[in-house]
């Protein structure tokens, strides 16, 4: 964004550090003064004491780059050691962008040309027609402003890179898997005071392992990546419209049939994406699947069932699997779309242990997501088949469905009701063999009526 359009004292409130921003706001008060060379100088200075403050809070964190650097510029302060500090200072931009991250590269040129305007206003500098070296006031500004949105405005990566920090973490237990919470985390850990272009080069990273295969490490965890992306969109819809988009819609449009696959879960994501495709690659989507013929071992297409235009043909892929596909399709993909299939499906097991075997591959899947009204489905189904009512272990893997469902939604005196039909179906009390399933209502204080004879 041009700097002249900015407010200098809004945006001087967003650097972190009080004492970088008094400089910076020195440098802002010579600007206005008209003192060009002086503000040039004032913002050098906000510069780098800001770079030197960012790696004294990392080492302060223990970590061993900051430290060895916070350690030798310390020492040759206390030793008045001026050509050190001089060779330090002359290397802080490379140290900034190589060693810990805080700038890119087109940023580290940016400050370049500062530093060099620097001098040039700090030592007698004449031009070739004499004239002592004047920067223009516009200049100055947008030194202003480049300073303090690509470095004082920021917090310090922890002395790595922004790709290398989400690495980390997306490795670790601690990277949150809900999908709310994934994308707050990015957004507040990653994006919030990000130098300009880390957004779409992190997207772009995300968007690559989602279409082209994880990293080593990443493979359980790549359906984790959809919120992630959100979170760039996010923060920056600018980068997202003119560089993510552009560059997932190029991932896709070159993949091959080994990696196409993975472009059906992003799509259902990211509408825009779809929309951004050309024609030819829509094409190629559809002739994939129309010529798809299912295995358990591959089911990534199956994701095609969250896109309109694909919802149909990949119900009627799924009726038309075997039984080892659509467990595999629920146990990676328990997709709204599937559950009147698979619903069906186990109301036809035909054993006790066909029952039993066909609720963990059709029913389970969905106990994290399953609404309150497909409880009632459920039951409906297990009280209207006896080899499903009277298989032995139907009873506790009902149990632990409906205490999953209800740990996430609030279980209603008519879900209540809808199993009390399901046991209370004929003139005999039926209830004792479902009681597993009655202590979880009764633990959310729902009590059944007392059983009344039919007859």
């Amino acid at each position: 964004m041009d700097g002249r359009l900015t407010d200098l004292d809004a945006l001087a409130l967003t650097v972190r550090n009080p004492l970088s921003r008094s400089y910076m706001d020195e440098a802002i008060k010579a600007y206005r003064a008209g003192s060009y060379k002086a503000a040039i100088v004032a913002i050098w200075v906000a510069l780098t004491f800001d770079i030197i403050a960012k790696v004294r809070e990392l080492a302060g964190q223990n970590e061993p780059q900051a430290i060895t650097f916070i350690t030798a510029w310390d020492t040759n302060v206390q030793a008045n050691n001026i050509d050190k500090l001089l060779a330090m200072e002359r290397d802080l931009l490379t140290k900034a962008e190589t060693d810990f991250g805080f700038i890119d590269s087109i940023t580290k040129r940016h400050f370049e040309r500062l530093q060099a305007d620097r001098h040039l206003c700090a030592h007698p500098a004449f031009t070739s027609d004499g004239e002592l070296f004047a920067p223009e006031p516009e200049l100055v500004r947008l030194y202003v402003v480049e300073a303090i949105r690509n470095l004082l405005s920021q917090r310090p990566v922890q002395g790595k890179t922004l790709l290398a920090l989400f690495d980390s973490d997306f490795r670790s237990l601690s990277f949150p898997t809900q999908p709310v919470a994934i994308t707050r985390f990015v957004r507040e850990r990653y994006l919030a005071h990000a130098r300009r272009g880390a957004a779409a080069t992190l997207a772009t990273v995300l968007g690559k392992a989602m279409l082209r295969g994880a990293p080593t490490g990443w493979e359980s965890k790549v359906g984790l990546l959809p919120p992630a992306l959100q979170a760039v969109r996010e923060v920056d819809g600018e980068a997202w419209r003119d560089t993510v988009v552009p560059n997932l819609v190029t991932l896709i449009d070159t993949s091959d049939d080994i990696h196409l696959p993975n472009s059906y879960a992003l799509l259902a994501s990211f509408s825009d994406v779809h929309a951004a495709l050309p024609g030819h690659a829509l094409e190629r989507l559809a002739a994939y699947l129309q010529n798809l013929e299912p295995s358990e071992e591959d089911v990534r297409a199956f994701e095609a069932v969250r896109l309109s235009t694909f919802r149909t043909l990949m119900i009627e892929k799924f009726i038309a699997s075997d039984e080892g596909t659509q467990a595999a399709v629920l146990a990676k993909l328990a997709a709204p779309e599937f559950w009147d299939s698979a619903l069906s499906i186990f109301s036809q097991s035909g054993s006790y242990r066909s029952a039993e075997f066909r609720f963990e591959r059709y029913i389970a899947p969905y106990q994290d997501t399953a609404l309150l009204e497909q409880l009632e489905q459920v039951f409906e189904v297990v009280g209207g088949s006896s080899q499903i009512y009277h298989a032995a272990e139907l009873p506790f893997q009902l149990a632990d469905f409906v205490g999953r469902v209800g740990r996430r939604a609030q279980l209603t005196q008519q879900n209540l009701l809808a199993l009390v039909s399901m046991t209370d179906a004929s003139t005999r009390n039926r209830r004792a063999q479902f009681r597993p399933v009655f202590e979880i209502f009764e633990s959310a204080g729902l009590v059944a009526p007392p059983f009344t004879s039919a007859e």
